[in-house]
């Protein structure tokens, strides 16, 4: 036992010299050194042999189709595929057409005849053998439909390129497709499609309630577009089309054109005319009810037209003050003067009382021998005249001073019977 013991602290002697690090001599020029790297994580094997293009719809409108190469060396199986609606529309004038589903179809071979059905989303499976194609060519897959995508406008719209636009975008619809290629795992792909363009409008006063001299002006927002063109269509209130106006190739439209230095040009109501795409419709600007109906089609990337359309309800009311613009959150409002009532009193002249002169001596000594005087009488005369003028100033003045004057002026004028040589 004792032996076995030495052997094994023998062997662990041994091993720690084999462990401990020697010193090196010199450095070995160009000595190859081993640096660890990362494992990237690699994608299924196989599956980029599929290159697939974007949903778009088809001559007729009533297929969606989806663009499928094979660029490898081995067959490729479609397994099973699945679609949505997200229920997109970009047309405010009219009502979307029913998306009635009916098969499926890979280049001219029918794949799968399902019931018809109108619910999103269609998940389907195919038949092993049945949907596959070789390598090194192109195909489509295609979701056959009962009615068009495509629509058209107005019955009196200027349309002046194609009388069918596709409402519905194919960016309104999603889903994946799940293949093999041959000898590698099963894959799976998203499904995408493309979008049309946005609109805004703007009018020179702020809102569609226009009063005085105006203008309005579209402003398109469409990214990886190879052409553009834009239609702007008023209507009066019983419906009539009054003024038109196309432009191709610009983002930027305005209702009445643009001045030299891009500003958009101003029209007067009942001044100024409609026209229709520059010519004169000999109509006037009346005040009334409009709508702006604005479509701009737009060609995708990969050449698919897709359109929008959106109505702008306006009203002129030339006759009418515009409203007073609202303050704005926060503002602090000046106080309105409020004015005073100033009392202005005026006054008469003065009235001084007036002297009467003394009777004769003969009366005086008349009255002063008889013997039945007749007793004097005092009148008193009193004269009230204050007027007071209501007169309104910017100004506070202090309180009025009203200053009635009265007068008295007694009359005393004695009197003896005429006999006597008194009053005649």
């Amino acid at each position: 036992m004792m032996k076995k013991v030495l052997i094994c602290l023998a062997m662990l002697f041994f091993l720690s010299g084999c462990l401990q690090s020697r010193k090196s001599g010199p450095a070995i020029p160009n000595a190859p050194s081993f640096i660890p790297t990362a494992t990237a994580v690699v994608a299924p094997v196989g599956c980029g042999q599929l290159i697939i293009g974007k949903l778009h719809f088809g001559p007729d409108g009533t297929a969606l189709l989806l663009d499928l190469h094979n660029a490898g060396t081995n067959p490729i199986q479609l397994n099973s595929v699945e679609l949505d609606y997200q229920g997109g529309w970009h047309n405010q004038a009219n009502t979307p057409p029913e998306l009635q589903f009916q098969s499926y179809w890979l280049g001219e071979l029918l794949l799968l005849d399902p019931p018809d059905s109108t619910f999103f989303p269609l998940r389907h499976t195919f038949e092993t053998g049945k949907a596959s194609f070789s390598p090194n060519t192109q195909t489509a897959l295609r979701w056959q439909f009962k009615h068009s995508f495509a629509q058209q406008v107005l019955e009196d719209f200027p349309v002046l390129s194609q009388p069918q636009h596709f409402f519905i975008w194919t960016d309104d619809f999603s889903g994946k497709l799940v293949y093999r290629v041959e000898g590698y795992p099963e894959c799976t792909l998203p499904l995408q499609g493309e979008t049309g363009a946005d609109i805004s409008l703007t009018a020179s006063g702020g809102n569609l309630n226009i009063y005085s001299p105006f203008w309005l002006r579209v402003d398109v927002e469409a990214t990886e577009h190879k052409s553009v063109m834009v239609v702007l269509a008023v209507y009066n209130a019983v419906g009539r089309l009054v003024h038109w106006r196309s432009v191709a190739q610009k983002l930027t439209v305005c209702l009445f054109g643009e001045e030299s230095d891009s500003a958009c040009t101003y029209r007067t109501p009942n001044q100024d005319e409609w026209d229709y795409n520059g010519v004169s419709s000999h109509s006037l600007i009346q005040d009334g009810n409009y709508k702006l109906v604005v479509l701009v089609s737009v060609e995708t990337a990969s050449g698919q037209p897709l359109s929008t359309l959106q109505v702008f309800p306006f009203t002129i009311r030339s006759d009418v003050l515009p409203p007073m613009p609202s303050p704005k959150p926060g503002a602090e409002l000046a106080p309105t003067p409020t004015p005073l009532l100033y009392f202005t009193p005026v006054i008469p002249p003065t009235l001084f009382p007036t002297a009467t002169p003394p009777p004769p001596e003969r009366t005086m000594r008349a009255l002063t021998a008889s013997s039945t005087p007749t007793i004097p009488t005092l009148t008193p005369t009193i004269t009230r005249t204050p007027t007071t003028t209501l007169t309104l100033t910017p100004y506070r003045s202090p309180t009025p001073t009203k200053t009635p004057t009265a007068t008295y002026v007694p009359t005393l004028t004695p009197c003896l019977p005429v006999e006597m040589g008194g009053c005649q």
